[in-house]
Parts: structure tokens; sequence; C-alpha cells
């Protein structure tokens, strides 16, 4: 859409632009000491990581992120019987911001940090010690407010000035940590004397309603308990605690686009002598953009005196699409190609998918990653753990051209592993987030030069024959006339491929 006006001097233009768009590897390496009350390790089942969101910190053109993470280790005894552990200890890793002088600093830095766990190793270095070593790889998107601002100089009347103005859609980024809220649930004892082996809890959103400075999320918390009875046999329990959360957050709309995930903050479990009492600590951290239109100055002139402008080259990113959708993987893998002994039980399981890459093929958006699974097995009270690596592809009806960037996250809504015949039956329900970007091509006046009057002389009538690239606007500003000078045009930066000439009356 553009337009003409003849106001001189123009407020500064504000919007979001990249400060940052890194992905950062952290090595750590803990030494663990296994308290009194646990048996010593005889064999490691399995190690996994829940890690905490960053608390994010800016310090001159560095970014800072800091947080915990908690190891969870399973396994098995010096005694035969199946052991937990949780293993706390704290990450950190900064990110460089490429700030330049159009950026107001003053009104902060928003920041996006995902950060998943790429690998983990242990080694029992005594029957109550081990290492471990992971490596963190962290996504790190921040945006600042850039400021693009019109300079002009020399005298010039502010009635002979003319602008053209544009305007594009641009979208304002918003990443909020929220208030934490507790969930608890009492579950009867399964058997007159129960040991809780291990507790997890996995809180997934299943809907987001936005509505003016809040939203609500909806969704429910899966706590999956290990219990072992006086004979030291282990089962998992599962049990659903569902949410309904109104939170407050600045700078959202019922239009916004949003997505919300949500963390686990700390896990309590309590053995009473009837209950098993949970209580969970739940953080959610929301993603939105707000889209806004910007107008700006795209060019000027002015119909007295002489001028010279200076352009810049601005690339906006533009969120243009974030979409929910789910789908489902159902596998059967024989136990002769895994380590699981015939007869086996499945005690408990999970599921970790890990994105690779993003086709566009035949109209549709191709997802294509890996779901690797962790089994832990039972067979005459030898434990056992398998690793099985499967892959999954998924397929959106999306508009994807050459200049949009798709991103994606696969997170597990449920999964569940059973022995059945020989074979290993895993059926799993996928969640995907689909994030697309697209980029505004935007060309601002950033100076403008005044020079001396023009030599016209009033009342000239001039007759032009444009070039195919010619618009009404490069004309009159060639001829330094306004626009309503100009016969026949019907916008001002159509080409005028088609016309012979141009009659201006001056």
């Amino acid at each position: 859409m553009n337009n003409t006006d003849y106001i001189f001097g123009t407020s500064p233009k504000r919007f979001q632009m990249p400060l940052c768009q890194k992905t950062v590897s952290t090595e750590l390496s803990n030494d663990f000491n296994i308290p009194e009350y646990l048996g010593e390790i005889r064999k490691i089942l399995r190690i996994s990581a829940t890690v905490s969101p960053a608390a994010k910190y800016v310090g001159g053109t560095v970014a800072e992120f800091n947080g915990n993470i908690e190891y969870s280790l399973l396994y098995v005894g010096t005694d035969g019987e199946l052991y937990s552990a949780s293993l706390p200890t704290e990450y950190a890793f900064e990110a460089p911001l490429e700030i330049t002088g159009d950026f107001d600093m003053s009104e902060g830095v928003t920041l996006f940090v995902t950060t998943d766990d790429e690998s983990i190793t242990t080694r029992v270095t005594a029957p109550r010690k081990l290492n471990v070593k992971s490596r963190l790889t962290s996504r790190v998107d921040g945006y600042g407010i850039f400021v693009a601002e019109e300079r002009s100089s020399g005298e010039v009347s502010e009635d002979s000035v003319v602008r053209l103005n544009e305007r594009c859609k641009i979208t304002d980024a918003i990443s909020a940590l929220c208030d934490t809220f507790t969930q608890t649930l009492e579950i009867d004892l399964p058997y007159p004397s129960t040991r809780v082996v291990s507790a997890y809890a996995y809180p997934r959103v299943s809907e987001l309603i936005r509505g003016d400075e809040q939203v609500t999320l909806k969704g429910e918390t899966e706590l999956k308990l290990l219990v072992s009875d006086e004979g030291g046999r282990v089962e998992q329990l599962s049990r659903a605690l569902p949410f309904d959360e109104r939170i407050e957050i600045e700078g959202i709309t019922s239009d916004s686009l949003a997505k919300a995930m949500c963390h686990v903050g700390n896990l309590s479990v309590t053995v009473g002598d009837e209950k098993i009492s949970s209580e969970i600590e739940i953080i959610p951290e929301l993603t939105a953009y707000s889209e806004r239109e910007l107008d700006y100055v795209r060019d000027v002139y002015s119909t007295e005196n002489n001028s010279e402008c200076a352009y810049r080259a601005i690339d906006i990113p533009v969120v243009s699409s974030l979409s929910e959708s789910n789908f489902s993987q159902s596998e059967r893998v024989s136990l002769g190609d895994t380590v699981i002994p015939i007869g086996s039980r499945v005690v408990t399981s999970s599921c970790k998918p890990i994105t690779e890459k993003i086709e566009s093929e035949k109209g549709k958006l191709c997802i294509y990653g890996q779901c690797r699974y962790s089994l832990i097995t039972e067979k005459d009270g030898e434990y056992t753990a398998a690793e099985l690596q499967l892959p999954f592809k998924y397929e959106i009806q999306a508009d994807s051209s050459e200049d949009t960037v798709n991103e994606a996250t696969v997170s597990v809504s449920s999964s569940k592993a059973r022995i059945d015949s020989g074979n290993i039956a895993i059926d799993t329900e996928l969640s995907v987030s689909l994030k697309q970007s697209e980029t505004a091509h935007t060309e601002l006046l950033s100076e403008v030069r005044y020079g001396e009057p023009s030599q016209r002389k009033s009342g000239d009538m001039i007759i032009c024959f444009p070039s195919p690239e010619d618009t009404a606007w490069s004309v009159s500003k060639r001829y330094q006339v306004p626009l309503c000078t100009v016969s026949g045009i019907s916008s001002p930066t159509a080409p005028l491929e088609n016309t012979s000439y141009i009659v201006i009356n001056s």
C-alpha cells in the first residue's frame, strides 16, 4: 500500500531485529556420590536428564544463561534390587550479541533459548561414586529494538517536501517464563509394604486459549511411579493430573500466534501408612508473536530544492504461521533383533524424538527424524536395558516458498511398550509444533540532503517519454513536481511500461 504526503520530518521507526541466532554446545563433567540409604551400584540401566529453563542476563554484548540440570539414574544394586538416584547440578553458557548503534538497548533484549541433552555418558568409579559427562545443545535467538531514523540536512520549505510512504507487516516476539503452579495427588498403596523406586512427571499442554494480556493453558501432567512390593517385583503406576491455568502475559492479544510448554520444577513423593502423596511444581513457558503494520518512508524529494537520498536495505524476519498437530508411531520389533531375552516383561520405557530435517515435497512439508526408545525389561529378577532407534516421517499440508524458514519441534504425548508374541510392540503419540517465518525485504530512507533551489520556471509544460522501469513517482521526483501534476497516474509506484508519454503541468 503506497501513498504520499507533504509532512516534513518523521519519527524514528522502531521494530524488533535479530541480535543473535546461535547454537551453543556446553560440555559438563560432574562427580556424584550415591546416598547411603540407597544400594551400591552393580549395573546402570539408564540415565536421563531434565534441563530446567535458563535464567537470562544481558551484560554488554553478551547474553548469559544458567540453570539447573537433574540427572535421573536408574540402576541395579548389589542386592539385585532396582534403585534410582537424583543427581542435581548446574549448567551455564553465553552467546554473543551483534549489537550496533542502531539498537536501543534501554528497552532490553527478548531472548528465546531451548536447551537439550545431546549425549550422556557415565562411569562408575566406586560402589557409590560415578562420573557423568554430558553435552548440552542450546539454540539461542535474541531480538532487540532497532531504530531506523531519517536524517536530513540543508534548508528546505516544509510545504515543498513530498514523501512516499509504504507499509509492511512485522511481528513482535514475546518470551516469558510464567508463575509456577502446583499439582498434588494421592494414590492408595498398591502393596502393604510399598517402596517407590523412581518418579517422573511429564506435563503437556493440549489447548492454549489466547486473550488480551492473558492466556489459558489446559492439559495434563502424567505421573509415572516405579514401585516395588515386599518381594522386590517392580511395576509402573501411571496417573494423569489435569490442569486448567489462567496466566497473565503482557503484550499478548487474542490474535497473537502463541505456543506453550511446561517444565517440572520440583517433584516430591512421600510414602505414608496408606497412601503415596505426590507434589509437582509446574513452570509454564510461553512463546508468542503479535503482528502489526509498520509505516515507513521509502523515498522523499523537494519540489523546490535539489536533493540527494541514501537508503538502507533491511531484511525484517516475520513469523507467518505457528501451528500444532499430532501423529502416531506404531512399530513392532522382533526380540531377536534386540538384547532383550525371550520371556521378559517391560518394566518401564521412555521415548525421545529427534528432528533431523524438514523438506518440501509435492506441496507438503515432510519432517524426518528418529525416536530413541529406552526400555527396561525384567526376567527372573534380572534387569536388561535396551535402546531402540526408529525413524519417523510426518507430512504437513503447509504453504512453503523458497524464502520460508521452517522450524519444527517434536515432543511425546504418550508412549507405551509391551512384549507380545516374541515382538516388542511400541505405540507412541507425538506432537509437532511448526513455526514458519518469512523475510520482509525492505528498503528504508536513511538520509536526505537538500541543496540549492532548482532552476525551473513556473508554468512550464513538460512532456516525458518514460522508460518501462519508470513510475509516476520516479518521474515526479526527476522533474521535482508534485504527483498531482503528472497526468493519468493510477499508482505512484506502478510501472509505466505501457505509457508512451506523460504530460507534466508544472
